[in-house]
């Protein structure tokens, strides 16, 4: 009886990975964005190779690495200003069937951290840290500076390869990043993540 229960999960598994392909990542994405946020997704030479990577990543497409030359086992930083909507495509997936999306900000994550003196950060499934590097970096608990991205970064370093279950956005180069975080994270974020930078003009206004 467990060998066929297995047996079940397994192909149940498989049946969802084959139907979670990167057609229906982009379906979800347009649908979502239609029908819960109000407004068609608009595809331009700005947005396409961003939406083409997440669906790839998202469904682990093998066109992730034989036509982006990007790595499967990374996860994904996504850099650009603000305004082009990097984190609305992905709001418009949080709720895929396959690998689900936690998204959190980093301005309430450091606003949390100056109140409490830390972040219990509870994540079920795939996490997005929203903002890298807009907020306030070392943030001061009565006395106690705390440099909460800079932990972060390096306990997930240690303990949680490959890095693919990890996607932050930021509008900050790699100097910015060393600036605020130090050297070190500013290395590791290079080897954990594939980096996709986002063009465009603003588009809120």
């Amino acid at each position: 009886q467990r060998k066929k229960e297995r047996q079940e999960e397994t192909d149940k598994y498989f049946e969802l990975h084959k139907r979670c392909n990167a057609k229906y990542f982009f379906n979800l994405m347009s649908w979502t964005s239609e029908n819960t946020y109000g407004k068609k997704l608009i595809l331009h030479a700005d947005n396409t190779p961003l939406i083409r990577a997440i669906c790839f990543f998202f469904s682990k497409d093998e066109r992730f690495e034989t036509e982006l030359k990007f790595d499967l086992n990374k996860g994904l930083l996504i850099r650009g200003v603000s305004g082009l909507g990097k984190t609305y495509l992905f709001r418009c997936i949080e709720k895929n069937e396959i690998r689900p999306l936690d998204i959190v900000s980093m301005i309430d994550i450091s606003e949390n951290v100056k109140e409490e003196g830390s972040y219990d950060l509870q994540y079920k499934n795939m996490l997005y840290l929203d903002d890298v590097g807009t907020e306030e970096p070392i943030v001061n608990h009565y006395g106690t500076k705390i440099n909460w991205f800079k932990n972060f970064i390096e306990m997930y370093y240690l303990k949680n390869k490959p890095f693919n279950r990890l996607v932050i956005s930021t509008n900050n180069s790699f100097d910015e990043i060393e600036g605020k975080y130090g050297f070190r994270v500013r290395s590791r974020v290079k080897d954990m993540f594939n980096i996709i930078d986002v063009q465009g003009k603003d588009m809120r206004g």
